[in-house]
Order: C-alpha cells, then sequence, then structure tokens
C-alpha cells in the first residue's frame, strides 16, 4: 500500500487558483531603499550572512509578512526596485533581502551571475543557467546533498526577446498523481539518478549513481520536490541503463500537467526587479531568449531558511 507524503501543511501549498502575476509585484518603501543604502557597505555583497542583526531586525516587521508569502502560497513575490538605482545600489538591497529571507549559500557564490555564456549544456554537463536555451521546468541544483529553499534573481538587464519566467506547483501536480494516476504514485517516491554537474566534482558513472533521490519526499519542514528531467535522462544514458517505461510516462505526465496554461503563473522580468521562488514545492522555467543589445543579466542566490 502506498501511502502519501506526510506533511499537514499540503493544503496551504496547493494553489486553489492560478495566482495573477499582477498581483505579485511589490515595490519597497524609498525610505526604506535609502535607509538601507546609508547602512549598507561592501561586505553585504562579499558576505551577506554576516549582515548586522540589529539592521536586520530594524526591518523584520516589513518583510515578515512577505517572507510568509513564500513559504506557503503562493510562493512567489518580485520587488520592483525603481530602475534608476545603480547596479551596485541594486546589489546592495537585493543582497539585504536575500540575507533577511535565510543564509545565503556559497556553491557558485553568493551571487551567481546568470548570463548567456555562449556554451551548450546538451554537449557538456553545465547548469542551464550559462546558455540562453530555455531551461525547461527544474528546481535549482541537482546535488543529492544539497538544493536551496529559496531562489532568488534580481534583473539587471533584460532580454530583448524571449526571457519570461514561468512558474508551476508541485502540490497542485502531487494532488494531481493522486486524484488521476494512483498507478504511478510510487514512481514519485522511487529514487532517480541525477547527473552531477556541480562544478568541481567528478562526473563519473559512480558519482552519477551514488547521486540519485525521489522527485517527490518529506523532511523536517514538509514536502519537497526537486526535478529536471533533462539530467535523470542524461543520468539514465550515462549509466547505460533503459530508462523504465513507468517512468518515462510519470515524466510525461509531469511535464503536460506543468505546460498547461492553466497550471502556468508567466511573466516578463525588467530591469530592477528581484524575483523569489520557493524551491521546495514550486518549480520554475525560462523561456529562451535573445540579446542584440545590452545582455540578459540576472544575478542569483540560493536561500536556506
Amino acid at each position: 500500500m502506498i501511502i502519501p507524503i506526510s506533511d499537514p501543511n499540503i493544503s496551504l501549498l496547493i494553489w486553489k487558483k492560478l495566482p495573477d502575476p499582477s498581483q505579485l509585484f511589490f515595490s519597497l518603501p524609498k525610505s526604506l531603499v535609502l535607509d538601507l543604502l546609508k547602512t549598507s557597505n561592501q561586505r553585504w555583497l562579499d558576505k551577506p550572512n554576516e549582515i548586522g542583526r540589529e539592521t536586520v531586525n530594524k526591518n523584520l516587521d516589513f518583510f515578515l509578512p512577505f517572507r510568509e508569502k513564500l513559504l506557503l502560497e503562493p510562493g512567489i513575490i518580485v520587488f520592483r526596485l525603481e530602475p534608476a538605482l545603480t547596479e551596485t545600489e541594486m546589489r546592495l538591497i537585493y543582497a539585504f533581502i536575500s540575507r533577511i529571507f535565510g543564509l545565503l549559500n556559497q556553491r557558485y557564490g553568493y551571487f551567481f551571475d546568470v548570463i548567456d555564456r555562449g556554451m551548450d549544456y546538451t554537449k557538456e554537463a553545465i547548469p542551464v543557467s550559462m546558455t540562453n536555451a530555455e531551461t525547461g521546468y527544474h528546481t535549482d541544483s541537482t546535488a543529492k546533498n544539497y538544493f536551496p529553499d529559496i531562489v532568488g534573481l534580481l534583473c539587471l538587464a533584460a532580454a530583448d526577446e524571449g526571457g519570461d519566467s514561468l512558474v508551476v506547483n508541485a502540490a497542485n501536480l502531487y494532488q494531481y498523481f493522486w486524484q488521476n494516476h494512483t498507478d504511478l504514485v510510487s514512481c514519485l517516491y522511487e529514487p532517480l539518478a541525477r547527473d552531477v554537474i556541480t562544478p568541481g566534482e567528478i562526473n563519473s558513472q559512480e558519482a552519477i549513481q551514488k547521486n540519485n533521490f525521489p522527485l517527490f519526499s518529506a523532511d523536517s519542514r514538509g514536502l519537497v520536490f526537486r526535478y529536471m528531467r533533462y539530467w535523470i535522462e542524461v543520468a539514465y544514458s550515462k549509466l547505460a541503463i533503459a530508462q523504465p517505461e513507468a517512468i518515462t510516462k510519470t515524466l510525461d505526465i509531469i511535464d503536460n500537467f506543468f505546460s498547461e496554461q492553466e497550471n502556468t503563473v508567466r511573466f516578463k522580468m525588467k530591469k530592477g526587479d528581484v524575483f523569489y521562488v520557493n524551491n521546495r514545492f514550486l518549480c520554475h522555467n525560462r523561456t529562451a531568449f535573445k540579446n542584440s543589445g545590452k545582455p540578459r543579466q540576472m544575478v542569483r542566490s540560493w536561500i536556506n531558511l
């Protein structure tokens, strides 16, 4: 008998109706921005986890309601900074907000510039964030022993064409499987190998074989969904193992569910936008993009509660 994941909060993660993108954007009070910029220094960018407790506590009341929006549904917020701010000022404000939501991880550096580096993730084991290709629906991090609770993105330059952000809800997907595909629910709990793409880690068959974990699981904080179809299928290929038909069918259902417009929040970021998404129960995607003027540039942060 297959038992559902035990998380009493799943009902608080499910989107009862699709979030309206226009309701996800928020502005920061000018007085707060000015006060933060007066308090800030380069150390905020170099060691954001050491931002002073006094500064954090002073602004906690304003940001706590937004933190709640991230932890439960809708799980998405976008702060719209004034585009007249300098790049450094935007980075400083972004560093502070990220720190107030949790502790930043340094696997790729506290702040990782997401730009097209002219690379091809289908030809070498690199993150899709280093390309201009559509990323496909995914949660961040393919490493078994680490995933961020929240992913942040600061937009410093939008793409001239494409580069839209798309977000879907895996809690809704989980409910959908239990209502419509109970014969495949066991596949959601089966550990699946993923390709190893973290810089500095050995990409060998043994490493890939050990890098296995299920699509759905639960930890002390509740539901966890970890997905990127491409790296699952590459792992099967590199291990020279035929992908089971039930797994392929499960991945097809997931992709079809995510591709439905009625399940997808879609919006386009512009300069000064700061986007945060819950990486535990939401899955995000980016459409392919083209640059003609200034290259599209985002700054990513990985945050843990």
